[in-house]
């Protein structure tokens, strides 16, 4: 049997069944990102629509088990990933081809943490002083290896100091660590509607988790975050009781 109820808060018609079992659907995944995408283009989204699908999801995969305690609540990490993290993800990249980030740019520093006899370079021209140091990855690779050198073994717990560009009076960077020649260039992979969208979600989530967060201890969540169909039954309930102690 399905249900249609009006959003108060996005204006939308949305449908659902009382099979609460219709949720691991993953059409209901591609239904609230197709929603996402339209409420974007018409310039009107806002967290109710993140919410209203928050509302339904959320309790419906990490609602406590009844008769278990803390130690023994067991999620299904899967349906998560299905319904919650991949339409965000879809949401920011544009299609379920192209839902995963691009390649992250590699590290200005190494900051490789030395174990106990690695071997360790200092460069005697252009090191700040003797404890900065180069791994051995890192000094093959680095205009020191043609410097006046000194290799050592480390007695553990230092780290590689390519990249720390107060380490080194010059070429502070090898070729696995060369910095971008200026911020554009760093962020030129970057679609500058893939960062809108990305802090819209940032946004979004986070305001969610930080209202979650912060509730006063209560027996439910507030009625814009629990599902309405769950509402209407929660006050069938009482009204069942009302009448029962009324007689």
């Amino acid at each position: 049997m399905s249900r249609s109820f009006f959003s108060s808060e996005t204006g939308d018609v949305m449908d659902h069944t009382e099979d609460l079992n219709m949720f691991t659907l993953t059409a209901r995944a591609d239904a609230v990102l197709d929603l996402w995408r339209t409420k974007l283009a018409e310039g009107v989204l806002s967290p109710a629509h993140f919410q209203d699908h928050w509302r339904v999801t959320v309790p419906r995969i990490y609602s406590p088990q009844p008769n278990r305690t803390c130690l023994d609540w067991s999620f299904d990490e899967d349906l998560a990933t299905k319904l919650l993290i991949e339409p965000l993800e879809q949401f920011v990249y544009g299609s379920a081809e192209s839902s995963q980030p691009p390649p992250p740019r590699r590290s200005t520093l190494c900051g490789k943490v030395f174990k106990q006899g690695e071997p360790a370079y200092s460069c005697r021209e252009c090191g700040m002083d003797n404890t900065c140091v180069l791994c051995v990855e890192c000094f093959k690779v680095s205009a020191h290896r043609h410097h006046k050198y000194k290799m050592g073994q480390s007695g553990g717990g230092g780290c590689c100091d390519c990249g720390d560009t107060e380490a080194w009076k010059r070429d502070p960077f090898c070729q696995l660590h060369a910095a971008p020649d200026n911020e554009e260039q760093a962020q030129a992979s970057t679609d500058p509607e893939v960062t809108e969208r990305m802090m819209i979600v940032a946004s979004m989530c986070l305001s969610y988790c930080f209202r979650l967060l912060t509730l006063d201890h209560a027996p439910g969540l507030p009625n814009d975050l629990m599902y309405v169909f769950l509402i209407s039954m929660i006050e069938g309930v009482c009204m069942l009781k009302c009448m029962y102690l009324n007689e």
